[in-house]
């Protein structure tokens, strides 16, 4: 007995560790694969999906959509509000009036979120780095995630922003700046077509996200009645 009970107890712990953290958390926003989704009551976007940046850096409007819709069939851009939402999500609060859904917004470059205000990069990550940067000696400075507003359709119009910055810049050296985080929103004079830009696209939620917790015993009682129905079939092949 104490032989097989051994095994699934390890198959359990296994469970638990396997299940407890679906991916890493910005605050509110939970990444599960290539999606980035907002659980936070009260938030408008409760439940809704981002998808990281890898479905769309590099291409323009129609060709990221036809990317993201190609595993996400009702894939869409994200609306302004729904940008606020994300950044309320992920704990980052703002340095003055601009919020994030500012992009969309005609006005020049601001940074909207700095120092302690900022997450320090958390959800930059989660969504995905589009661009990195390098000194002569190839050591890594800077990298950044790139995000498209384009409200007009034409990142070239000098009437509105296009597009959110999340930057950290780490440089460690005596003459440069210290290492900084923050979101800016921007305009932008090349196409909506750039290697280094993505788009924010979302998926809304087709089914209901199990809390990390509710999947931890989920799996803990699946596996609990798999072991007691293999005991009993080992107590009745001896009797």
């Amino acid at each position: 007995m104490q032989r097989s009970f051994q095994p699934t107890m390890a198959v359990l712990m296994l469970a638990v560790t396997m299940t407890v953290a679906p991916g890493i958390a910005s605050a509110d926003v939970i990444e599960v694969g290539d999606l980035n989704i907002i659980q936070q009551a009260g938030n408008t976007s409760d439940g809704l999906r981002f998808l990281d940046l890898s479905f769309s850096v590099g291409l323009n409007q129609a060709g990221a959509l036809a990317n993201a819709q190609a595993n996400y069939s009702n894939a869409r851009l994200a609306t302004p509000s729904e940008w606020d939402d994300l950044f309320a999500a992920a704990g980052i609060a703002y340095d003055g009036a601009l919020t994030a859904s500012d992009a969309f917004t005609v006005g020049a470059n601001a940074d909207i979120s700095t120092g302690s205000n900022y997450d320090d990069g958390i959800l930059m990550n989660q969504l995905g780095i589009t661009s990195q940067s390098a000194d002569g000696n190839g050591a890594l400075w800077s990298e950044v995630s790139a995000i498209w507003s384009d409200p007009t359709g034409d990142s070239q119009d000098s009437t509105t922003r296009d597009y959110v910055i999340l930057h950290h810049y780490f440089e460690y050296q005596p003459w440069a700046q210290p290492e900084s985080y923050h979101a800016a929103i921007e305009q932008h004079s090349n196409s909506g077509e750039h290697s280094t830009f993505g788009w924010m696209i979302v998926s809304d939620a087709t089914t209901a996200v199990p809390e990390p917790s509710s999947i931890a015993m989920f799996g803990i009682g699946a596996l609990g009645l798999f072991g007691y129905s293999r005991r009993r079939r080992q107590t009745s092949a001896a009797a």
